[in-house]
């Protein structure tokens, strides 16, 4: 697949190198490597919507209040840089081929350090000094991580740009959790007290790559079986009045769930013995369904797809989607759904290195909806949402930024002290705020209703599922 940069006059061609190159730690002995399977898909969406591009640049504004050791700042983003390879990875041609070069510590240009200013904050916050990448500044191997320091008069600045290529919800943890220890060690004069790294983001895309290899065809297989033809596009209820704005405009919703509902939750949960994650994805299919009138629904989930243990403390971008159809007969309960969803969701699991892109076209492209939970079985160090850094106060600057999404309708969940907090995202051209107030009641009120169903999930899955292959009906 090929397409031409805007402005550019060379073909962009998003074909990975094929790995035959002699290797050393994941990388060629040159130091490139092949993209990641996500990697590869999201630089064909910034080909395909490079106004996009700079929407995948996470841009962090932090206020340091207190006594700031701007050397020992300096140097702890030395060492994060150092431990990290992924934040030393640029984005080159070859050819044909689009790889990953992983460059020594101190050869990229990432650190910028700016004299005493009074700049208005929110400016600074808004444009980092490159400004936003656009898919030239991506292709052309600029640094995927940047940091700036600005010491001003009033509050310094520490703001952190880093491109979602190299990075996800995961990694942002232990980014800040690293960097504070760092610094912290830096201040106090001891080694820093991490654990030990034994893989690179480089080696798994290599590695990936090559497990994928062997399970495609059987994941396809799998899936097929699985999934039959799909279920039919739905059509959500139409806005009561045309949304005026651009057409991936979105909003985002907030749904809780606390107290009784978050102890339901738990509840099916333990007797059916899966993650409470499984109950709100298939509440969230259930809630769709009973709105759209379809009960038959495709879901999309997204996992941190660390399975391996070497992986938790690497930074990268190492998400995948497990695809599952969720079926709710009317007058099923949560619990008797969730008992039939539980096998086909767990078979999903032995197919992690094949990235569902390559799976959804095999099948197709169907349509299936957006429904993840970013901490599913997560480290807790993956809710740290600032660095801690020894000796001050760090406050994160808000930053406005422009939402958008080709999907109609999604749902993120999140962990939260004893119950879990949602975000419902929908797209206003598609799904207007009456609709998507609707679904979030009626997710809620699917998982009120266990209370009246304390048997449910009693029922063999194999009673109620559709027959492989059906097409079933809305």
């Amino acid at each position: 697949m090929s397409a031409r940069a805007p402005g550019a006059g060379a073909q962009v061609v998003t074909k990975v190198d094929s790995g035959n190159e002699a290797r050393k730690g994941g990388t060629r002995m040159d130091g490139h490597s092949p993209l990641s399977s996500v990697q590869e898909e999201m630089i064909r969406n910034i080909v395909d919507h490079p106004s996009a591009a700079g929407r995948y640049d996470s841009v962090s504004c932090f206020r340091l209040e207190g006594a700031v050791d701007f050397p020992a700042l300096s140097g702890a983003v030395a060492d994060l840089i150092e431990r990290h390879s992924a934040l030393r990875t640029v984005i080159r041609q070859d050819g044909e081929a689009l790889l990953q070069y992983v460059a020594e510590p101190g050869e990229l240009d990432q650190v910028t350090s700016f004299p005493a200013c009074d700049d208005p904050i929110a400016e600074l916050a808004e444009n980092p000094a490159g400004g936003r990448y656009t898919l030239a500044d991506i292709l052309g191997g600029r640094p995927l991580f940047r940091v700036e320091f600005h010491e001003r008069r009033s509050v310094p600045l520490l703001i952190i740009a880093v491109n979602h290529l190299i990075y996800d919800g995961w990694s942002i943890g232990l980014l800040w959790r690293d960097l504070g220890e760092f610094y912290a060690a830096r201040v106090q004069g001891r080694p820093a007290e991490l654990p030990i790294l034994t893989t690179t983001y480089a080696e798994y895309a290599t590695t990936q790559r090559e497990a994928a290899s062997a399970l495609r065809d059987a994941a396809i297989d799998h899936y097929r079986r699985a999934l039959g033809q799909g279920p039919r596009p739905v059509r959500w209820p139409a806005p009561r009045e045309p949304y005026a704005g651009a057409p991936t405009d979105i909003d985002i919703m907030p749904v809780v769930i606390d107290g009784e509902h978050a102890a339901l939750v738990r509840e099916v949960s333990k007797r059916l013995r899966v993650p409470p994650f499984v109950v709100l994805m298939t509440a969230t299919a259930m809630g769709m369904s009973k709105v759209c009138g379809q009960p038959d629904l495709l879901i999309g989930v997204d996992t941190a797809n660390r399975d391996d243990p070497a992986l938790l403390e690497v930074v990268g971008l190492f998400l995948n989607t497990r695809l599952v159809r969720v079926h709710a007969a009317p007058g099923e309960g949560l619990a008797d759904v969730v008992a039939r969803v539980r096998e086909p969701w767990n078979a999903t699991a032995a197919f992690g290195a094949v990235y569902y892109d390559e799976v959804l076209a095999a099948l197709g492209n169907p349509l299936f909806f957006k429904c993840s939970m970013p901490t599913l079985s997560a480290l807790p160090i993956t809710e740290q949402q600032r660095p801690k850094l020894h000796g001050m106060s760090v406050d994160e600057v808000e930053t406005e930024v422009e939402q958008s999404t080709w999907r109609d309708i999604a749902l993120n969940w999140y962990s939260e002290g004893a119950g879990f907090r949602g975000e419902l995202f929908h797209r206003l051209a598609a799904v207007d705020t009456e609709t998507a107030l609707e679904v979030r009641s009626a997710v809620l009120e699917t998982i009120a209703a266990v209370r009246d169903d304390p048997a449910g999930g009693s029922v063999p899955a194999v009673q109620r599922t559709p027959p492989v292959g059906a097409d079933v009906a809305p």
